[in-house]
This record gives C-alpha cells, structure tokens and sequence, in this order.
C-alpha cells in the first residue's frame, strides 16, 4: 500500500493530521508524511497565522516534489491550541 497517514501533537501549538494517498509508488507519499507537518510548524513558529503556513508548507513540498515522477493526494487539518 501506498498510503500513509501522520498525526502531530505540539502541545503550545495544537493538532496537525495528514492523510496520503500514493499513486504510483512510495518516494512522493514517503517524503510529504515526513516532511509537510514538520514545515508547517516551523513556518507557523515564525508567527504566520495557520491559514499561511498550510499555503507555504504545500508550496515548499511541491519545490520538492518536482522531480519526483509520482505523486501523492492529501487531506490535512489543523486544530490550533488558542488557550
């Protein structure tokens, strides 16, 4: 299977989940399940909002992607920690 799935908790920041579906073989789907949560926190770290960092970590991952002969589709959300 070419599927993967990623949940993150960051405690001051809140909940990142991610669901990957591969297409093709695993290099694309393997590289966005351990890569997009974790340029997304960094960049919201920076004090962009979540709406931002979502945009930004998907635009960095597509850089990365872009040799890369297979792909991935993914569903991702983020429930912010506002205490």
């Amino acid at each position: 299977m070419e599927d993967r799935y990623v949940l993150e908790v960051r405690p001051q920041l809140g909940l990142f989940a991610g669901v990957y579906d591969g297409h093709g073989g695993i290099e694309a789907v393997e590289l966005v399940a351990a890569s997009l949560h974790r340029i997304f926190f960094t960049v919201l770290g920076t004090g962009a909002d979540a709406a931002e960092a979502l945009a930004q970590a998907y635009r960095e991952m597509e850089a990365q992607l872009e040799d890369v002969e297979r792909g991935t589709t993914s569903v991702t959300i983020f429930l912010g920690n506002d205490a």
